[in-house]
């Protein structure tokens, strides 16, 4: 990610995945929640779920009674996310 040194925002490139690079139109990306690889192994533990990745690693730490999950940005957060469990 670049950033502008005058005005400090982001300087808009576009994204180099691979999909992108090589031209597959019929791409179908699919993310899914950070941390979502930890419900499998502890079932018992309650969910958390917040949008940045760094947060659900700091949170870890301080209250690991909970199972930290982070969408990335809110856009990923819809009626149609799915945790495909």
């Amino acid at each position: 990610m670049k950033y502008d040194e005058n005005t400090g925002k982001r300087i808009p490139k576009k994204q180099n995945w691979y999909h992108a690079i090589y031209n597959k139109n019929d791409f179908n990306l699919k993310q899914v929640p950070f941390g979502l690889h930890l419900l499998r192994k502890h079932k018992t533990k309650k969910i958390a779920l917040v949008e940045s990745e760094k947060t659900a690693c700091l949170m870890s730490t301080f209250m690991p009674n909970f199972i930290w999950l982070a969408i990335g940005s809110c856009q990923n957060l819809t009626n149609n996310t799915k945790l495909n469990l």
